[in-house]
């Protein structure tokens, strides 16, 4: 997804917090290292998520979105996909990333076939996931909402 530079996830209602998290380094099969973000939940609910960033790769705004994901119950990992051609490190302004994106392939990054689901939200611009963008909030909470009752429809219950 992609937001304003200034963007912030919105603020659903919090049930609990996040645990623990912070920066890491993932090593995939072939070596290759891709800098990314964690957040455990403190009470978990057995839900996973994995974040993939706009071309900015690691900003606040994705740190900030898997740390809400925690708050809802959901261990959230961000991951810089762009580690293969681009490194470990910060995104700055003026990062080439139409370069970045010729290069990412269907090998680099696997579809993983798993459900999924897909709502328009009809005149919301691009980047309207933002709880700074007011006009759009009914939209931001809805589209929060959605994605929590979907990881909970697709989370095996508890034993």
């Amino acid at each position: 997804m992609c937001f304003h530079r200034d963007a912030r996830p919105p603020l659903p209602p919090v049930a609990g917090a996040a645990a623990e998290q912070g920066d890491l380094l993932l090593t995939a099969a072939d070596g290759n290292r891709l800098a990314a973000y964690f957040a455990r939940a403190a009470d978990p609910t057995g839900a996973g998520i994995v974040i993939m960033p706009d071309v900015r790769g690691l900003h606040a705004f994705y740190k900030e979105l898997a740390q809400r994901f925690a708050e809802a119950g959901v261990d959230a990992v961000a991951i810089d996909y762009f580690g293969r051609t681009a490194g470990t490190g910060p995104r700055g302004h003026d990062f080439d990333y139409p370069n970045h994106v010729r290069q990412t392939t269907v090998e680099g990054v696997t579809a993983a076939g798993l459900p999924h689901d897909l709502h328009v939200y009809e005149g919301a611009p691009h980047s309207f996931f933002d709880r700074t963008f007011q006009q759009h909030a009914d939209a931001s909470a809805d589209a929060w909402r959605r994605m929590l009752d979907f990881i909970a429809r697709h989370t095996p219950a508890r034993v």
